[in-house]
Parts: C-alpha cells; sequence; structure tokens
C-alpha cells in the first residue's frame, strides 16, 4: 500500500516558489518604470537581465 509520507514537499516546489519570486519582481518594476504588465517582450528582457538567489541555486 501507499503511505501517506507527511511533511514532505513536492520536488518542484522550489521551482515555483522562485516564478513567484520572479513575478514578484516583475511587477514591482513594471509598477515603479509605468510598463504595462502585459509586455512579453519587456518581461522576457527583464527576466534575462535578473539574477537572484533561488531557493534551489542561483538563478539567472
Amino acid at each position: 500500500m501507499n503511505e501517506v509520507v507527511r511533511n514532505q514537499g513536492s520536488p518542484y516546489a522550489p521551482y515555483l516558489y522562485d516564478a513567484t519570486y520572479l513575478y514578484g519582481l516583475w511587477i514591482n518594476y513594471t509598477i515603479t518604470n509605468n510598463i504595462s504588465v502585459r509586455d512579453g517582450k519587456k518581461l522576457f528582457a527583464f527576466a534575462a537581465n535578473t539574477t537572484f538567489m533561488g531557493k534551489e541555486e542561483r538563478f539567472i
């Protein structure tokens, strides 16, 4: 039978955390620079030039 393991998160949780953190940085950037949140080209450029320490490793 499958046993329920408690207090163990998904192995993908750190990636979700990093993606959410990056999205928060993007929202803050758009507000402070008066940019549309829906501007995909600027989002990609922002993400490509953003570096931070993620949960698992350095996000580049």
